[in-house]
């Protein structure tokens, strides 16, 4: 229900700014905000938090993660 509720309010500008800047279809973008979105609700449901002193950590670890899939994803649509 989390991730539906989530879904409702986010999904439509995130597929829609993703389909533009990786120039991939709906259905990919569709892919990647999901994949994102449950990663992102497994770690808080894992007992991390923003207290967390490795927070700052983990959460530069993700965003480079994702920076560097979207970023490959950039590349090999634009050969």
């Amino acid at each position: 229900r989390i991730i539906e509720k989530i879904a409702a309010l986010h999904k439509e500008n995130f597929v829609e700014e993703i389909m533009t800047r990786c120039n991939i279809n709906k259905k990919q973008a569709d892919a990647i905000f999901y994949f994102q979105i449950n990663g992102c609700f497994a770690i808080s449901k894992s007992g991390r938090s923003l207290e967390c002193e490795d927070w700052l950590n983990i959460r530069r670890a993700i965003d480079s993660f994702i920076a560097g899939g979207l970023e490959k994803i950039i590349s090999e649509t634009a050969i």
